[in-house]
């Protein structure tokens, strides 16, 4: 149906039927051709066909005190025909098998249940809102985020705008990337904006807004691409930009106007935050990144033997959070400082590797420690991957690390577990005794009911 404010969020296609099949009662009580005393026509004309269902009435007040509001003598109770046009028919007879006593809501999709939580939020229906919010967010991820962004029943449901929330946060750079991103409603992408915290660089939001502008106006106009943006220019924040993305990427857009530029370039120059600076974003901080405490995954190796070893590589399984890997720390037994060159190839399938380096001094004062960070910033891991990480070593000095088994070594924690392969020797190469990462919050997937 339309995707307005008031209206909930869906996609113009057919929707697919429930995959399971129907109970007899729910057959029966579903049934066209029985007898009711209340109709409804459901469905909007210029989208797709509409449907004149029968519903047995009494079931229907029993569940919701807005229906018993429209459907009951009242001032604005309904009469005849009950028209309904902001919902799918298929919706409807969802709605209907729930109030009739079958819940099949671990059974339907994503876009059948955003559908129903429109319905749901719309008829004040508290269990059905908290059974379709746990069938979300078993699904839920940055591919599918900004179709439900699109239905404002979603933010009524503390635990599902919670998860919304952790995901814009934490895959910020996923859900810009996404196909559906282009097709956000302005308040989703607001939603967005709003937030303090985010994993991506100012500039990156400003890159995405320009481009959903253009997919939203149909044209490249700076004026035209105000128009769409005025809202939003309020939460991206220009003057946290440095003077190089301002001149190379605000500026040639024509979105902002003379005064404006002129007061972002003031912003610049003091520092300070200039107060007639009000038709956009004046706020000077960066967005914060998301963190979490330093946490470390020790290996527990319990036999080393020196030797010069060159490589060696780990097969690294997330669990249900998000990874941000930090630093690894060294096997040192009987080492001496040295000047290390290390590089650490990530590659999760089939994907581009993620390639991190590091050169300097390792001993007494950096405790053996080696950063593993691209363009300054941690790495990155998906929840629920599989990774391969190989370190390579162009060292000084000869590094520890044979450990040796008859199996493959694994290491198995609370937020992601390690093997380690067998060398062709039948040795397994162990350089590493800890590794540190930070992890996001994992997210919710059920509520009470």
């Amino acid at each position: 149906m339309s995707q307005g404010s008031n209206t909930m969020a869906v996609s113009g296609s057919v929707e697919a039927k429930v995959a399971t099949s129907d109970p007899d009662f729910i057959v029966y009580l579903l049934d066209p051709e029985q007898e009711y005393n209340c109709y409804f026509v459901v469905g909007n004309p210029r989208l797709g066909p509409t449907e004149r269902i029968g519903v047995v009435k009494k079931m229907l007040l029993a569940h919701s005190a807005v229906l018993r509001a429209e459907l009951q003598e009242s001032k604005i109770a309904e009469k005849n025909d009950v028209k309904l046009i902001d919902v799918f028919p298929h919706t409807f007879k969802n709605l209907l098998r729930f109030v009739y006593g079958y819940d099949n809501t671990e059974g339907l999709s994503f876009e059948e249940a955003d559908n129903l939580l429109y319905v749901a939020e719309k008829y004040m229906l508290p269990k059905l809102k908290n059974r379709l919010a746990t069938r979300l967010m078993s699904m839920l991820d940055y591919s599918n985020i900004c179709s439900l962004m699109n239905n404002l029943a979603c933010y009524a449901h503390l635990e599902l705008d919670s998860a919304i929330t952790e995901i814009l946060q934490t895959e910020t750079n996923e859900v810009l990337a996404s196909p559906q991103f282009l097709d956000l409603s302005p308040y989703g992408f607001l939603k967005i904006l709003e937030q303090d915290t985010l994993n991506v660089p100012e500039i990156e939001l400003w890159r995405s807004a320009i481009t959903w502008a253009k997919n939203r106006a149909g044209a490249e106009s700076g004026k035209v691409l105000r128009n769409e943006l005025n809202d939003h220019l309020q939460l991206i924040r220009i003057c946290s930009l440095d003077d190089k993305d301002i001149l190379e990427e605000v500026l040639p857009t024509g979105v902002l106007r003379y005064g404006e530029l002129k007061l972002v370039g003031k912003t610049h120059k003091t520092g300070e935050i200039q107060p007639d600076l009000t038709t956009i974003c004046n706020v000077i901080e960066k967005r914060k990144r998301p963190r979490s405490e330093l946490l470390q995954h020790p290996f527990g190796a319990d036999t080393q033997y020196g030797n010069r070893i060159t490589e060696s590589t780990v097969t690294l399984k997330t669990k249900g959070a998000i990874i941000e890997l930090c630093s690894v720390q060294l096997y040192y037994t009987s080492m001496s400082a040295h000047q290390c060159n290390c590089t650490v190839s990530i590659r999760k399938g089939s994907e581009p590797p993620i390639v991190a380096t590091f050169q300097g001094q390792v001993g007494t004062t950096s405790d053996w420690i080696i950063p593993i960070q691209v363009d300054n910033k941690d790495v990155q891991l998906s929840r629920n991957s599989s990774y391969s990480i190989k370190f390579t070593f162009a060292c000084s000095y000869s590094h520890y690390g044979i450990y040796y088994r008859n199996n493959t070594y694994s290491v198995s924690g609370s937020d992601f577990s390690v093997d380690i392969p067998g060398h062709s020797c039948g040795y397994y190469i162990l350089q590493i005794n800890k590794i540190n990462y930070r992890t996001f919050a994992k997210r919710v997937k059920s509520v009470q009911s």
